[in-house]
């Protein structure tokens, strides 16, 4: 026969805290998040830890690094935190749930997924987003046609008025067991979508005035450094999709004039402010994330 056993509950204001600190990747940021002291923000890290018996991170002067202990508690924090606001939404029968339509080049889709969907649940649980992946371009029209509401989409000019996000450089790489670039009429690998992207390589292979040829398109940057790595092709990638051990940047005066992508945030006119300033203030803490990642 079952024991009626009370097991401790933990808090969602500690855990809110924690998740807040590992976001913000430091104490003061986090503090502000959540509108307590600094001082606060510790103790409640302590009152956490504690309560769980477990060490949960390491702070130093670099930033904050997760124990495993903090590692699991973060995947289930964010759950926790999730199933709450969504709760209290089910909960309140006034509010309708509204459908905010996101759009993103599929470049970028695994870390908007991952990253910026719980960041906007908590900030809007009344919120259900739907997204859609496609090429910049294409993301523009269905804007214009009211068929989304938020994208984030690569900028077209030096004079993009839009809100930056972040911008990335391109350069040339080539894979670092064989040369491809020597061969009279040099193998690229591009993307075969309508994108700036692919005009730019356009532009700079035209510049180059060297003959050349596709061996591999795809319609994803990740898929042309496959090729760029398997050694059938060069290809203009973004720096964070190169890597040192596979792939060589090409420095000859040839392929020194590089590109630059930048990423922008475009709202449809009847997204109200609100939501337009949440939306942003996610986007910033995602940001924070990537830019803490290895490769930014």
């Amino acid at each position: 026969m079952l024991k009626n056993t009370l097991y401790p509950i933990l808090d969602l204001e500690l855990l809110r805290t924690f998740v807040a600190v590992v976001e913000q990747g430091e104490l003061k940021k986090a503090a502000q998040q959540v509108h307590r002291s600094q001082a606060a923000v510790s103790m409640q890290l302590k009152r956490l830890e504690s309560q769980l018996d477990s060490h949960l991170m390491e702070r130093n002067n670099q930033g904050i690094n997760l124990t495993e202990s903090g590692k699991t508690l973060l995947a289930y924090a964010r759950q926790l935190l999730q199933l709450s606001q969504q709760t209290l939404a089910a909960m309140n029968p006034t509010q309708l749930q509204e459908q905010l339509r996101f759009g993103i080049p599929s470049d970028y889709a695994n870390t908007f997924t991952r990253e910026f969907i719980p960041q906007l649940t908590m900030a809007l649980p009344d919120v259900q987003p739907y997204i859609n992946c496609a090429p910049s371009r294409a993301l523009r029209e269905q804007l214009n046609q009211g068929k989304l509401d938020v994208i984030i989409v690569s900028g077209e000019s030096a004079q993009e008025p839009h809100p930056l996000l972040w911008s990335e450089a391109q350069r040339w790489v080539a894979p670092i067991q064989c040369h491809p670039e020597l061969q009279d009429s040099l193998p690229v690998a591009i993307l075969d979508t309508d994108c700036i992207i692919r005009d730019q390589t356009h532009a700079l292979l035209q510049q180059s005035g060297h003959c050349w040829h596709s061996v591999f398109t795809g319609s994803q940057l990740e898929n042309l450094a496959v090729a760029v790595e398997s050694g059938m092709a060069i290809a203009l990638l973004p720096e964070q999709l190169i890597n040192p051990s596979t792939m060589r940047i090409l420095e000859s005066q040839t392929f020194s004039v590089t590109a630059l992508i930048t990423m922008h945030l475009i709202f449809a006119d009847h997204v109200s402010e609100q939501a337009q300033q949440e939306v942003k203030r996610c986007m910033s803490r995602v940001i924070e994330v990537m830019q803490r990642q290895p490769g930014h």
